[in-house]
């Protein structure tokens, strides 16, 4: 639930930012008032747990983390991550037995 909430308003600006519907509950939002640059000193302080839940056993788990992974690297706020070991377990999804196929296509764009 908790990678859900952080997850949440970079999908907002997304979808605000492409035109799509609003999800439920995000009708009242102002949306245009959302600073995601806010959020760095949580996406920094919680990247380790939020890398290990990629490969959680719980399906749920893998795929909300591995889209919040996906949001930070295309919003820019894994461009000064050095430690291989976050990387390594974020590329290794793609070819992991046990990961969703909507987890193994996302952890593609981390090899591309």
């Amino acid at each position: 639930a908790a990678f859900e909430g952080l997850l949440r308003p970079f999908k907002a600006v997304h979808n605000t930012a492409e035109g799509k519907a609003r999800e439920v509950g995000d009708e009242n939002l102002m949306i245009e008032k959302i600073d995601l640059s806010a959020l760095e000193h949580v996406v920094g302080k919680f990247l380790p747990r939020i890398a290990d839940a990629v490969m959680d056993p719980v399906c749920q788990v893998q795929e909300v983390a591995m889209s919040l992974m996906l949001v930070l690297l295309k919003g820019g706020f894994l461009d000064d991550v050095s430690e291989d070991k976050l990387w390594d377990q974020t590329n290794q999804r793609c070819l992991a037995e046990d990961a969703p196929a909507t987890v193994q296509k996302d952890a593609l764009y981390f090899i591309l």
